[in-house]
């Protein structure tokens, strides 16, 4: 059985996003491992190369931690194993170091084929931490973005963002083999400033293609027109609140696109209200 990996940014309070992982595990037939990174180059005193005596303190301070944070994730597990009735694995771990460097480990050690992050609260949900960019820019597999506190529902309503490149394709058919036992309904979102873009999209038949390669019929493709001081990320989230959608789907190649969408300045003063799930694939899993 393949692993999901959960990582844990906020361990005390993190009882709801262990809760939706191991929800999430069970219908996606995963087994879980959380674990929670202190990357000490992330602590001024921490950077390598540094010396002294505060380095050292700063050290010894993350590994204090981390011992604690492993006693405080093993009774938040056994917690969460008792209100589920289906059997599941979770494992936890608690590390010190470089995120890359751990994060490849771990990843072969464990057979894992994606990976799922703790995001940060409402208000700063797409300003990540520096660990959490560091995993969804360097990694090949699925990254997946959880907001605080988010209850765990099927996936059925799902905005894939597109640039209706030939990446795309792949992208959708590796989300409805994925999302297949939710049954979705899946839009293929573009935002556009060429009033001539829809014409071209019908002549090339997009959307018929998705659907004959994919053999997934519940899926629709729509052109938003993008105005000059309206940004992508704004228009993305107001068309998944609109429609109630649980899940925005991004490539990670579609460069312009996530540029914008995690840009601090762009998106500070309009996605505070977003709480929707994201799934980062990279063109390379």
């Amino acid at each position: 059985m393949k692993t999901l990996i959960a990582v844990v940014n906020y361990p005390k309070q993190s009882k709801d996003f262990i809760e939706y992982v191991a929800a999430m595990a069970i219908d996606l037939k995963k087994q879980v491992h959380l674990v929670h990174i202190e990357d000490p180059v992330n602590y001024p005193l921490g950077i390598p190369g540094s010396t002294g005596a505060g380095v050292v303190q700063v050290r010894e301070s993350l590994i204090r931690n981390s011992k604690e944070v492993e006693e405080t994730l093993g009774i938040l597990v056994n917690r969460v194993k008792k209100d589920i009735a289906e059997e599941l694995s979770i494992e936890y771990t608690a590390h010190v170091g470089s995120v890359s460097v751990f994060f490849d480990k771990l990843i072969d050690s464990k057979n894992a084929d994606m990976i799922v992050i703790e995001g940060k609260g409402a208000q700063d949900f797409w300003t990540q931490t520096p660990t959490n960019m560091e995993i969804i820019e360097n990694t090949n597999l699925p990254v997946w973005i959880i907001p605080l506190s988010q209850k765990y529902e099927s996936f059925k309503e799902i905005v894939y963002a597109t640039d209706y490149v030939k990446e795309d394709l792949e992208t959708i058919k590796k989300l409805v083999r994925l999302t297949n036992n939710y049954l979705p309904r899946i839009t293929a979102l573009h935002i556009t400033d060429n009033a001539d873009f829809e014409e071209k999209i019908k002549k090339t038949g997009f959307q018929e293609k998705v659907k004959t390669e994919t053999n997934y019929d519940n899926l629709s493709v729509k052109l938003l027109n993008k105005k000059d001081k309206t940004n992508i990320p704004d228009l993305i989230s107001n068309y998944a609140s609109n429609n109630k959608a649980n899940l925005i789907v991004v490539l990670k190649e579609n460069a312009s696109f996530l540029r914008e969408l995690f840009t601090t300045n762009q998106t500070k003063r309009i996605i505070e209200k977003s709480k929707v799930p994201v799934l980062v694939y990279h063109e390379a899993h």
